[in-house]
């Protein structure tokens, strides 16, 4: 998004486009009042949500597509979600906190060393 004088240019993604179709109606009406307020300058972005406080997770497990060390898991403190990134294949998906926790007991001969 992008300021303008009176409100914000909002851009979307071919990604993002093609799936607004498979939105329920009531959260693409929802969706369509936030980008209209967004756009009249009703709305500030920059104030809507809560911010994002990512932290680097000690106990990584290797990617399940390539099974490459080179990964990344971060935990959003705010909202208790677990982000994956493979950097090797870019395999990329999120779960819940406890949903990381167990697949880490369930899979723990895949951990990766983390040297310190």
């Amino acid at each position: 998004m992008k300021k303008k004088d009176k409100g914000w240019k909002v851009k979307f993604s071919d990604e993002v486009i093609k799936e607004l179709d498979n939105l329920p109606d009531e959260v693409y009406d929802k969706l369509t009042e936030i980008v209209k307020g967004v756009k009249e300058g009703r709305l500030d972005p920059t104030k809507i949500g809560n911010p994002v406080d990512f932290i680097d997770l000690d106990k990584k497990l290797q990617c399940p597509k390539c099974d490459s060390k080179k990964v990344e898991w971060v935990l959003d403190k705010n909202s208790k979600d677990v982000i994956f990134n493979c950097f090797k294949c870019n395999e990329c998906f999120w779960m819940t906190y406890s949903e990381h926790k167990n697949a880490i007991k369930r899979n723990s001969h895949k951990l990766v060393r983390i040297n310190k």
